[in-house]
């Protein structure tokens, strides 16, 4: 179990290189630091009755389980493709993405994609994950539907080339070697490859997916670029791929608790991310993110279900284990808007559960 108080520091304040700087926000817009947002913990008895949450918890809709599932099938049959050495077509993603941002639906996609939707498969569940947060940081920076259709497209097959990787090292039991982890790390230049091969309305998304793994600070691969060098929704995208890859996939070893994982992106990643994405990325994805567990003040333990972007530290939880660290046989779904003597103390590793 990680306290959160371990990582109530503030967000870097140095600022970047000039030739970054239009990706940056100016002092003045930086994100809420973690620790003025520790601060509203302790005053989050005082709030005011009509600021409850409003969201309802009938369950998903028909709509978005179907939504969900056609996005995972999708990214199933293109990794056939690929392995088939296929030319892949991105225009069904194009219409589906289309439809749901002109239909509000983003939000519901990714609370579904992350709370709900299992997937042993772990490319085609990474580029679903991948693309809907980055839709998310992609609403929280006023993207245009436009802008928005067109990060989404990026994301959902940046990371395509991983097809190409044998199925013994993805699938490999145990930590990836470094040998193995070199394989993996030429999937830009794959995804290159596989998207430069498409019609010319597409091929703008192979200079995004070579970029991904690229770093503010010019530390990535496999070009080694520098602030304006690195396309925009690259650097979204990368910032997710990072996101996902620590907490959902296993390439690199166990899992990250979601508050490590944040906090590696708001404090040690400083200089490898534009400003401006990981505040839109804080405070969107929030710092219990949709599906981390949580500690309350009365030792009781749950998932987080829904956030609450005006009171972030007050999402809506499944009560999973009681203050005894017993199991209880029907999850309780509270919303910490309602209970106002209940608030998060920290948050808990999944295989560090009762």
């Amino acid at each position: 179990m990680v306290n959160y108080s371990e990582i109530a520091k503030e967000v870097d304040q140095v600022r970047p290189s000039e030739a970054g700087q239009e990706l940056w926000l100016e002092e003045k817009d930086l994100a809420v630091t973690v620790s003025e947002l520790m601060e509203d913990t302790e005053n989050s008895g005082r709030v005011e009755a009509d600021d409850a949450d409003p969201l309802e918890m009938e369950g998903w809709s028909q709509e978005i389980i179907d939504l969900g599932n056609r996005f995972i099938e999708t990214a199933k049959a293109i990794g056939e493709q690929v392995r088939n050495d296929e030319v892949i077509d991105p225009s069904p993603v194009f219409n589906d993405l289309n439809a749901i941002i002109k239909n509000d639906l983003v939000e519901k996609l990714y609370e579904y994609t992350m709370c709900e939707l299992e997937e042993r498969d772990m490319i085609p569940r990474h580029s679903v994950d991948v693309t809907f947060v980055s839709l998310m940081i992609g609403k929280g920076m006023s993207y245009d539907p436009k802008t928005q259709l067109v990060l989404g497209l990026a994301a959902f097959f940046e990371n395509v080339g991983m097809y190409k990787i044998p199925d013994n090292i993805l699938n490999k039991d145990g930590a990836i070697d470094k040998s193995e982890k070199k394989i993996i790390k030429n999937y830009p230049k794959m995804s290159f490859d596989i998207l430069n091969g498409l019609e010319k309305k597409y091929k703008w998304l192979a200079e995004i997916a070579l970029q991904v793994n690229e770093r503010s600070d010019g530390s990535g691969h496999p070009n080694g670029l520098k602030g304006r060098e690195i396309n925009k929704l690259a650097s979204i995208i990368g910032l997710v791929h990072v996101y996902v890859e620590m907490t959902r996939d296993r390439y690199y070893g166990d899992n990250l608790d979601q508050t490590d994982a944040i906090k590696y992106i708001v404090d040690e990643a400083k200089d490898l991310f534009p400003r401006k994405v990981r505040k839109a990325f804080l405070d969107q994805v929030t710092l219990f993110p949709i599906n981390s567990y949580v500690i309350l003040n009365n030792q009781s333990i749950g998932r987080v279900l829904r956030t609450n972007k005006k009171w972030t530290l007050r999402p809506t939880i499944e009560l999973l284990f009681n203050s005894q660290g017993d199991k209880l046989e029907k999850p309780k779904n509270i919303r910490l808007m309602e209970n106002p003597l209940l608030y998060i103390k920290g948050s808990v590793n999944p295989n560090d559960l009762p």
